[in-house]
């Protein structure tokens, strides 16, 4: 499958193609989102986002890919300006923006955070 060149596939584990959401939700006292997607084989890969500036879900009904985009884009250029002090944004930060990709490829959800970690749940 080809993909974007600005993207970089997530290794999971297990392939998420035609893989299904089946929930989302945030833990305010972790600062965690919890994204949880079920593959072919009912378990579920959950993926956790650390310390999440935006979430963004377009309809998310099967997915293909779990990617990170490696290109600048707006949608991090003004996330990052509103989490930063007066829009400030140091070069260095350590946000970057993740996406789960439909069926066509295209970008169902993402997410702009300050890493992930991956498990698979049986």
């Amino acid at each position: 499958m080809s993909i974007n060149k600005d993207l970089i596939e997530i290794d999971v584990g297990v392939g998420l193609s035609d893989s299904e959401l089946i929930s989302y939700f945030y833990h305010k006292t972790e600062n965690k989102l919890v994204i949880k997607l079920q593959i072919w084989d009912a378990s579920v890969v959950e993926i956790c986002c650390d310390s999440p500036i935006l979430f963004v879900d377009r309809g998310c009904g099967e997915t293909s890919l779990f990617c990170q985009k490696t290109s600048d884009s707006d949608m991090l250029k003004r996330a990052l300006e509103t989490n930063y002090d007066k829009g400030i944004i140091p070069n260095n930060h350590p946000y970057k923006v993740y996406q789960i990709l439909d069926l066509d490829d295209n970008p169902s959800i993402e997410i702009i955070c300050k890493g992930i970690e991956i498990h698979r749940i049986r």
